[in-house]
């Protein structure tokens, strides 16, 4: 790999981290980077590079399996025509390494969408429900359809599950001017793929989009619907802690048989 400029990992690991976060983003969007951005993204190739070579050594991976998830990376390695299915944005070329991650077995990868290096920037609807949300949703259309329509045409929807979701939904109450604040009691998540049916709506809100009226799905019996399209038992999944087993779901959760194929 090639060197370029040095950096100590041990004086700041954090400082690592949160450089390396927007050394990626400048790097996909094209912007030019600091010296040490560019080392520390050199390092953690590095780093991921000998991470995978360690899980040769280990007989966890074949060489050739290494060298594939490395490759996974390198998103401009595809035609031009499906560079520009997903686009030039950060998280389209986002969507493009997470179908070369999956085509080449990696088994589960997380998506973010980010601003800026803003990690949690789905949480800017507190002042501007409508701008922050509507650039949000341009931003990343393009690549998540491009990703459900590249897994299906390389046949690798039916065997891959895609979840879109968050940890909560928005307010139909103002807060200030323009923002909404937080609603836990009633939001969405679509799933694609993996034994779930297309085209269908499971559940409602009430007439304001506040709580649930019908079919409510608790997080819990999510969890346990998710581990079972894994093929896992969210009852048989257990780990001992302080003296008793415990589970993902506690001791709820059901499985939603209604959203399965």
């Amino acid at each position: 790999i090639e060197k370029i400029g040095t950096y100590n990992p041990n004086t700041n690991p954090a400082t690592i981290d949160v450089v390396h976060d927007r050394a990626l983003y400048w790097l996909q969007v094209g912007a030019e980077m600091s010296h040490t951005a560019r080392a520390i993204l050199k390092y953690k190739g590095v780093v991921y590079h000998n991470h995978l070579l360690n899980g040769v050594k280990k007989g966890a991976l074949t060489e050739e399996e290494a060298n594939k998830k490395f490759e996974a990376w390198l998103h401009d390695k595809e035609s031009k025509a499906t560079q520009e299915l997903y686009g030039d944005s950060h998280y389209g070329k986002g969507c493009l390494i997470a179908r070369r991650l999956v085509e080449r077995g990696v088994r589960v990868v997380q998506l973010s969408h980010s601003i800026s290096g803003y990690d949690i920037a789905w949480d800017t609807g507190h002042g501007d429900i409508k701008g922050g949300h509507a650039d949000l949703a341009h931003a990343s259309d393009q690549g998540i359809a491009a990703l459900l329509k590249d897994l299906k045409g390389r046949g690798l929807l039916d065997d891959t599950l895609v979840v879109w979701g968050g940890e909560f939904g928005r307010a139909p109450t103002s807060e200030g001017a323009k923002g909404r604040d937080h609603d836990h009691y009633g939001y969405t998540i679509w799933m694609a793929g993996g034994g779930v049916k297309p085209g269908h709506v499971h559940g409602r809100t009430d007439e304001l989009g506040y709580g649930i009226a019908d079919r409510p799905v608790h997080v819990n019996d999510f969890n346990a619907t998710l581990l079972h399209l894994l093929g896992l038992d969210h009852e048989k999944l257990t780990y001992r802690f302080q003296g008793r087993r415990f589970r993902l779901t506690d001791v709820h959760g059901h499985v939603v048989k209604g959203i399965l194929t």
